[in-house]
């Protein structure tokens, strides 16, 4: 059985384990002994190893973990509060020499789970239970274990972060050991290059002199054998400085969408979906920038001063023209990169706006049409993109020219060297070997220069993702996790308004929804009935008062898992670009194939799924294309019902429904036994409520069953009225 199998279901009885566990005390009291305690897949063993994860994550995992039939479920219990995330893998080929990550592992012969973790020199480890001692993973163990496993990603922290901050994480998570690998390449290729300068003069020096044309083979072959070795040790830091970008970027790309997917929805209200694409995807561009760009060249250029002293011991009359024109060399670039800093924020700044504009047009094409506004829009692109090629494209001085000018300081400080070599009568082999190792080392600058103009993008990048560093995560160690709700919900004098000075929307709302109760909310127009269901899920916070299930507070709660305990339709909900299947089962994991269609007959939509070429494999376009509004409602409500809530929340959900395909989702609802809370606009759809809340200025106006209401020939009669006009 693999790790995703049904191992928990058959998880030994705990008064069992409390037996074994007490006669084993007893064992060890008579005999003096300690016996080895533990339990293939018991709670504690399972819980230990996820401890085990979590420490290396740099995370404390909660000790009073609730037992669970499901290892998702406990995942979730333990990861969810730290924004962990994790995904599936397989293992193959030789994964146990990446180590990049810690993994949940089942072994092949007794499904034991185990934590295998990263070692500081690569590869990976777990520690026995049984001797608690660390057990390397090599080609001889790594078939143990099922090619199924968990790999889990170090998240960011939960709290408000600042870009020196979000550096100094990505740092901490480089290995010293990579580190150092780069500093010994470095000095390695440095070394290497130094010979070239000394080997030159000795040519010049003594064997051309001399004409021992026997040793020209001899430093001819050491020159070529010093530039194979300087290129293998160039290769190899290349290996271990794309190894850190990788592993910098898994860890930055996981911990942002970490936070992100945990933003309280208002984070999202004024932002495009293209800005916070193109700022997520700038962001993935930090680990390229922090190496190629910044620790590499600095180990690089700092290596490279050491031709400044071999130019000291060879040749020390050209030291001055050598050390002024590396000078002029640094304030060019410091110039350049300062003119270019200011250029390059005003472009990346446009350039985001335009991505976020280029998504807005795909995703509202067909109203662009619809309206004839494709030269509006045309107009408006084009005048985003001319504020980015103001800046982008003009010849400014010097910072277009920054790479000719470097070369050109170069020349000019190769011909001062020529001048003062021939006024001071220097030799030819010193003058030969100055020229290699001047060559060498403003190469260096050269290409650190080039590299500069790089370095210059990771402060605006760091600044327009602010507002994510900035934002904290709706997801805290001290929120609740419910698993379970009875369905009870109490609201107290509930307030809210959008904005300070915006009128209130909601004005001291309260009332009380009891288990398996069938309520309605109903009311004009911008009555505040959407603004209340938003306040249930927590999408928004109340300005006073409070939202209560089963009488915890529901800023108490962990929203995740209050929204997994909930089935709700919004009326401004979507599908996703996947299957009709995978659209219904995303609420409820695990959820057969069977229990689709269940849920589907439920909706109304069954007949509808059949009747097309894939049935629950058909594919929904991105946007919903393809299915009219009633299918796409019909599947959302089919979505709600499959995970089985305790709770159903139905905004507006059937708007677009005709009746009869109204009458069979009203029949399922009424089936149901759990709590239903329906915001309608159709009144025809409410008359089994238990109960019926009349809204209007964001007050409760009145309250009973439809019969009762409409008897009463108050606010709700005469809604019901205009609907029979």
């Amino acid at each position: 059985m693999s790790i995703f199998g049904e191992q928990f279901l058959a998880r030994r009885n705990r008064d069992q384990i409390d037996l074994d566990n007490a006669l084993q005390d007893v064992y060890e009291a008579v005999t003096g002994r300690e016996s080895i305690r533990y339990s293939i897949n018991s709670d504690e063993q399972v819980r230990k190893e996820l401890e085990r994860i979590c420490f290396y994550l740099g995370v404390r995992a909660d000790q009073d973990v609730p037992e669970y039939n499901d290892l998702e479920d406990m995942l979730d219990y333990i990861t969810r509060p730290f924004a962990i995330m994790r995904r599936h893998i397989l293992l193959t080929h030789h994964w146990w020499k990446n180590g990049d990550g810690p993994l949940l592992v089942s072994k092949k012969d007794s499904d034991e789970l185990l934590a295998l973790i990263p070692g500081r020199l690569g590869g990976y480890y777990y520690t026995d239970f049984r001797s608690n001692k660390k057990i390397k993973i090599d080609r001889h163990n790594a078939g143990e274990f099922e090619k199924e496993a968990i790999c889990f990603y170090k998240p960011l922290p939960l709290s408000s972060l600042s870009a020196n901050e979000l550096t100094g994480l990505l740092f901490k998570n480089m290995a010293a050991t990579d580190l150092a690998m780069l500093v010994l390449s470095g000095i390695g290729i440095v070394g290497v290059s130094l010979l070239i300068p000394f080997a030159t003069k000795m040519v010049f020096e003594y064997v051309i002199p001399t004409g021992a044309m026997t040793l020209v083979g001899s430093f001819s072959f050491l020159l070529i054998s010093s530039a194979m070795v300087a290129y293998i040790i160039a290769v190899i830091k290349q290996g271990y400085a794309d190894r850190v970008k990788v592993r910098m970027e898994v860890y930055l790309t996981h911990g942002v969408m970490g936070r992100m997917i945990n933003f309280p929805t208002s984070f999202f209200a004024s932002k495009s979906t293209g800005e916070l694409y193109r700022v997520f995807d700038n962001l993935r561009e930090i680990p390229q920038i922090l190496i190629d760009s910044v620790i590499v060249p600095i180990i690089d250029i700092s290596l490279a001063m050491l031709f400044i002293i071999q130019i000291a011991v060879i040749v020390p009359e050209l030291l001055v023209p050598a050390v002024i024109t590396v000078l002029l060399q640094f304030v060019c670039m410091a110039i350049g990169t300062f003119q270019a800093y200011g250029l390059l924020n005003v472009e990346l700044q446009q350039d985001r706006k335009i991505q976020g504009l280029a998504i807005s047009v795909y995703e509202g094409i067909q109203r662009i049409k619809l309206s004839g506004s494709e030269s509006r829009i045309m107009a408006k692109w084009a005048g985003l993109y001319s504020k980015k090629a103001k800046v982008a494209y003009p010849a400014v001085f010097p910072v277009k020219f920054q790479t000719e000018m470097i070369a050109f300081i170069s020349m000019m400080g190769m011909l001062a060297a020529f001048y003062k070599g021939f006024t001071d009568n220097i030799s030819i082999s010193q003058f030969v070997a100055f020229v290699a190792a001047f060559g060498m080392l403003t190469g260096s600058i050269t290409a650190f220069s080039n590299k500069s103009k790089d370095v210059i993008k990771l402060k605006p990048v760091l600044k327009m993702a602010d507002e994510i560093l900035k934002e904290c995560p709706e997801v805290s160690k001290e929120k609740l996790i419910v698993d379970h709700l009875s369905g009870k919900i109490e609201v107290k004098d509930l307030t809210f308004r959008y904005g300070r000075d915006l009128p209130l929307i909601l004005d001291g709302v309260s009332f009380t929804v009891h288990p398996g109760e069938y309520v309605a909310i109903v009311g004009k127009s911008g009555c505040g009935k959407s603004t209340l269901v938003r306040i249930f899920m927590g999408f928004e916070k109340a300005v006073s008062g409070s939202v209560s299930y089963d009488d915890i507070d529901v800023e108490r709660i962990d929203p995740r898992s209050l929204r997994r305990s909930i089935g709700v339709v919004m009326q401004s909900g979507n599908l996703f670009y996947d299957s009709i299947y995978r659209n219904i089962a995303i609420s409820a994991p695990g959820l057969s194939m069977e229990e689709a269609w269940e849920a589907a007959e439920k909706a109304g939509i069954a007949e509808d799924i059949r009747n097309m070429p894939m049935k629950m494999k058909t594919l929904i376009p991105q946007g919903g294309g393809g299915i009219s509004g009633g299918q796409r409602q019909r599947i959302m409500i089919a979505r709600a019902l499959a995970a089985k809530p305790n709770i159903l929340i139905f905004d507006e959900a059937t708007s677009a429904l005709d009746n009869i395909t109204q009458k069979v989702v009203q029949d399922s609802l009424d089936q149901l036994n759990c709590t239903r809370i329906v915001i309608a606009h159709r009144l025809s759809t409410i008359q089994n409520c238990d109960r019926i809340l009349v809204l209007d200025k964001g007050r409760i106006i009145e309250e009973g069953n439809y019969q009762e209401l409409l008897k009463k020939g108050g606010f709700f009669a005469n809604l019901i009225k205009r609907q029979q006009l």
